[in-house]
């Protein structure tokens, strides 16, 4: 690559235009085949990307599985790994 010119290609027309935007959209958000098959990711990070009001979006699209609540059919054992944690990170007092 050094030293050689690379060169530019322009678009023919807009719809090439807006193929190439939304190939690097694509890309910026981490959207690969390999990583999002089903294009659920990026199309939430698109939403996010767009939202006024990112926290409001945020709330009002929850994206993955939901929270771990007393509610859960396995809460004693998550509440049990989840204290085991935090009394392996408390500071020890002398």
């Amino acid at each position: 690559m050094g030293g050689k010119n690379k060169k530019i290609i322009e678009p023919e027309d807009e719809q090439e235009t807006q193929d190439s935007a939304t190939e690097l959209s694509n890309t910026s958000f981490g959207c690969g085949r390999h990583l999002d098959p089903r294009r659920e990711l990026c199309l939430y990070l698109k939403g996010v990307a767009e939202a006024r009001d990112v926290p409001s979006y945020v709330k009002d699209h929850p994206f993955g599985q939901p929270a771990v609540t007393s509610a859960h059919p396995h809460w004693e054992f998550y509440s049990r790994v989840k204290q085991s944690l935090l009394t392996k990170r408390a500071p020890r007092i002398v």
